[in-house]
């Protein structure tokens, strides 16, 4: 019988340190089968319970299935035909409240044939929700939902009154669509170019956090707390730095707030973190990016994913989506550029990011409006086989080319092998592991 061969040290090095698993490159995931037809916006992408993805929009198709402005996609992508809704307008906005049942706003006159003046109620089916219903509609449209806590459903916009009673851009409805008693808002008209509250957030304690252009008490302003009722929160008094448009509101669990949008007329946009009373978190330095910020994600891990309609970040070009870590600074291993506006972003229970906008373009694919990201992970499994060779297999996309590069210093890279998997695992065979002092591996896609 012949002794079992020793495991040379200069492999077991190796070994060590190939078992692993490596995040890679941020792609287009072409799993996911999603595309609208050309000219398409999406502006708002929820995932639901099930894990299915809403979106909704200005679009006429979605993979060539006729869907009205409004359609929900299967997890490959395809067209959920059991979720029949149409709405003969303009989407701006959705949220889910705590049932599953679906809000809709925007500039529309319906939804299923039925009237609906720029806000609705759907079931989970598609269905109107003929309980729900602003008895005389809402004039000026609705640009910004939130479901709160209490189920009262929070809305901004450029209306004036609700069911024919004065309330000025931002309201807060109860369960059946009426204008809560109690709430009164604070917030006047004024005489903005784009006049109105853009994007309104209801924390857990009720309050109301609304952005946009108006006046408090004959002052301009663009970012203010509202109370219940809706007066001004006194203790939101801070700095909040400079705010031409805000398009985004966050609330944060810790009581902080990120806000983001327009900085000032000159084109640049920002994201910035605050804290509970306003006042600007100097501990997050994002980095300034030339044109609007639309979409904020945060993450669990507080990294943020940011989409928008700039064309620099940091003072270099770029368009599409990009990552910022805890402390605001850019995440340059996620960055994935489109060739036109992400409007909105949303993440599935896998992580992968569900991205909506008005491209054609996204990370080198054509897709129109709407794709999704994941993040490639490689991982290496290690062995040595009878002649004391290194084994690696290492998990794959079948049918995708990957290069396989190798050094002796971590320093110095060159091909070791270029290969198309034909099966999800990829193997890979060092003959001159046995004689060689060491030597390291690491593999990427090949577009």
């Amino acid at each position: 019988m012949n002794p079992i061969k020793p495991c040379p040290k200069a492999l077991l090095i190796a070994l060590i340190l190939l078992t692993f698993q490596s995040k890679g490159e941020i792609v287009v995931d072409d799993s996911f089968k999603a595309s609208l037809a050309s000219g398409g916006t999406v502006n708002s992408v929820l995932v639901d319970q099930n894990g299915t993805v809403l979106i909704g929009g200005s679009f006429s198709k979605v993979n060539d299935v006729s869907r009205q402005n409004l359609a929900r996609l299967l997890a490959n992508g395809a067209v959920d035909t059991t979720f029949d809704a149409s709405v003969n307008g303009y989407v701006r906005t959705m949220q889910l409240n705590s049932a599953g049942e679906i809000m809709v706003g925007g500039s529309f006159a319906g939804i299923n044939g039925v009237n609906r003046p720029n806000i609705a109620r759907l079931l989970t089916g598609g269905a109107l929700d003929t309980t729900f219903e602003v008895a005389t509609g809402i004039g000026g449209g609705v640009h910004s939902i939130s479901v709160g806590n209490h189920e009262n459903v929070v809305i901004g916009g450029g209306f004036t009154t609700i069911n024919a009673a004065a309330c000025v851009y931002v309201a807060s409805l109860d369960g059946l669509g009426t204008l809560e008693n109690s709430f009164k808002s604070a917030i006047s008209s004024c005489e903005a170019m784009e006049t109105g509250v853009y994007v309104v957030a209801a924390q857990s304690d009720r309050k109301i956090l609304a952005g946009g252009n108006f006046n408090i008490n004959g002052h301009f302003e663009t970012l203010t707390r509202l109370n219940a009722d809706g007066t001004i929160d006194g203790n939101f008094a801070g700095d909040h730095g400079p705010i031409l448009y805000p398009r985004v509101i966050i609330p944060l669990n810790n009581g902080q707030i990120i806000v983001a949008g327009n900085a000032n007329p000159f084109g640049e946009g920002f994201v910035r973190r605050l804290n509970e009373n306003g006042s600007v978190d100097n501990s997050f330095q994002a980095p300034t990016f030339f044109g609007s910020v639309n979409s904020v994600l945060p993450l669990e891990d507080g990294r943020m994913i940011v989409g928008g309609s700039y064309t620099q970040v940091a003072g270099e070009s770029w368009r599409g989506v990009v990552r910022l870590n805890s402390n605001g600074s850019l995440d340059r291993s996620f960055m994935v550029a489109t060739d036109n506006a992400v409007t909105s972003l949303a993440v599935q229970n896998d992580g992968k990011i569900i991205v909506g906008g008005a491209f054609n373009m996204i990370g080198g694919v054509a897709q129109n409006g709407i794709a999704r990201l994941k993040e490639n992970t490689f991982t290496f499994h290690s062995s040595s086989n009878s002649e004391g060779h290194f084994v690696s297999q290492l998990k794959v996309d079948a049918g995708r080319t990957y290069v396989i590069e190798s050094s002796a210093d971590l320093k110095g890279w060159s091909t070791f092998t270029t290969n198309t998997a034909t099966q999800g695992v990829l193997t890979i065979v060092d003959n001159a592991a046995p004689t060689q002092k060491r030597r390291f591996f690491r593999a990427r896609m090949q577009e």
